[in-house]
């Protein structure tokens, strides 16, 4: 998967289209639309491109000095009871918008970064990826079967003592803040900074979470006739960047409820806290609410 090319969402739309075709439908349910030209630049902008891609110094990511250390990578599932925990936490205003990506996001991104042990003054952060085909409103819209790399990135940042030393509501704002910049004029700033062949996201790993939600890309969708599909997960393989980062997916506990599958890469010790501060933190809220 070239992910310049395509992003989770449009892969599934492609597989399901061959699966389509393969058990012998007419049709497939949804027509792969190319579209590229949707998501350019400018004309100046990108006439500009392919100079500026040979004038731009590409560096590798350094490696973050935890990835020098052991690590381990541990699935935490986040069903109805853990989510009524987190949400019910909240002031009723927020609790009300709070999505579930909002909810888990800020929940480990605490948890996270108090294993880790950061200096309480240090400046940390969660980026995550945001799909435009819904959150962008585009006039016009992107077609339903866009399945060209339509995410991007966005970012929200705290101070380590502020963020582990306040309470849930906290984290849960910044993530919200940080998703409802996805505008349109955001989105077009994004695009004619990738036409210049510059980043336009330049993060710490050692103090970053990066999080991508995958749960509603539509894997259970992939029906081949023959088997029900019940398994994934991400393969947390590949360079730093896909390692250390966590893509949710849907999933189903032994009790058959729907849950979303959140996987973490951290060194050994590391993941014994964060693995305690989470069973804490979510007991702590449960209490709280009855």
């Amino acid at each position: 998967m070239c992910h310049n090319i395509v992003d989770a969402f449009g892969k599934i739309q492609l597989l399901k289209c061959i699966i389509d075709l393969a058990r012998a439908q007419a049709v497939p349910s949804v027509l792969p639309s190319w579209e590229r030209h949707l998501l350019v630049s400018s004309a100046e902008a990108a006439s500009e491109s392919y100079q500026a891609h040979n004038n731009a110094k590409s560096s590798p990511a350094e490696t973050p000095p935890m990835i020098l250390e052991e690590m381990v990578t541990r699935t935490f599932l986040f069903g109805p009871r853990e989510i009524s925990a987190l949400r019910v936490s909240l002031p009723a205003r927020l609790a009300r918008f709070a999505t579930v990506f909002e909810l888990i996001t800020a929940a480990v991104w605490r948890c996270r970064t108090t294993a880790l042990q950061h200096a309480p003054d240090e400046r940390v952060c969660v980026v995550f990826l945001t799909n435009a085909r819904g959150s962008w409103k585009r006039d016009p819209p992107l077609p339903p079967g866009f399945y060209g790399n339509a995410v991007f990135t966005t970012i929200a940042e705290a101070v380590v003592g502020k963020l582990c030393g306040g309470p849930l509501t906290y984290a849960v704002e910044l993530v919200h803040e940080a998703k409802i910049r996805m505008t349109d004029e955001y989105v077009r700033s994004v695009l004619d900074v990738l036409a210049r062949g510059e980043r336009y996201v330049n993060v710490v790993l050692d103090k970053a979470f990066i999080a991508t939600d995958v749960s509603r890309s539509g894997n259970h969708l992939m029906d081949l006739g023959w088997a029900e599909r019940v398994g994934g997960g991400g393969s947390m393989a590949g360079d730093i960047v896909n390692r250390l980062t966590s893509a949710y997916m849907s999933c189903k506990n032994a009790k058959g409820e729907e849950c979303v599958m959140v996987p973490i890469s951290l060194p050994k010790l590391a993941m014994e806290r964060f693995a305690s501060q989470l069973t804490a933190v979510t007991k702590e809220l449960a209490r709280s609410s009855l």
